[in-house]
């Protein structure tokens, strides 16, 4: 019968040692990255504002059209992230698509995978042009 209760105890602790080395890390600073696409354009937003504000940005500086300085009805959240957000873009159709990652190179990789698997075979993203990361200086 001890036996078992050791047994059980330390399988208790291995899996206990295990959970808090692999919890997700948290967000510091509420940092946060995202972008958004619409028919006219493309906008990316970050800072240290969470999740909310910074695809609200996002979205409102999405449509250069949109005089009004509002939401525009015609954009949606193509990505965002604690880490890095990317936009991916094909120069023959006017096609994009967004990506995350840990990194702009990896959020780049992502956008790019992702317009590909729509069709788009000159997909292309320039990390430090097409990225934005939670924790880059803000202008």
């Amino acid at each position: 019968m001890n036996r078992i209760f050791i047994a059980a105890a330390a399988a208790a602790i291995a899996f206990a040692a295990v959970s808090i080395f692999t919890v997700a890390p948290a967000v510091a600073n509420n940092d946060w990255a995202s972008a958004a696409g619409g028919p006219s354009g493309t906008n990316m937003s970050w800072g240290p504002y969470g999740q909310q504000k910074v695809e609200s940005n996002a979205l409102t500086g999405c449509d250069p059209a949109d005089a009004g300085g509002g939401f525009a009805s015609n954009c949606v959240i193509i990505a965002s992230s604690p880490q890095c957000v990317a936009v991916a873009n094909s120069p023959s159709s006017g096609a994009y698509a967004g990506g995350t990652g840990a990194t702009a190179q990896n959020a780049a990789n992502s956008a790019v995978a992702a317009l590909k698997k729509k069709g788009s075979r000159d997909a292309q993203a320039v990390p430090g042009q097409d990225t934005a990361c939670s924790t880059d200086p803000l202008s």
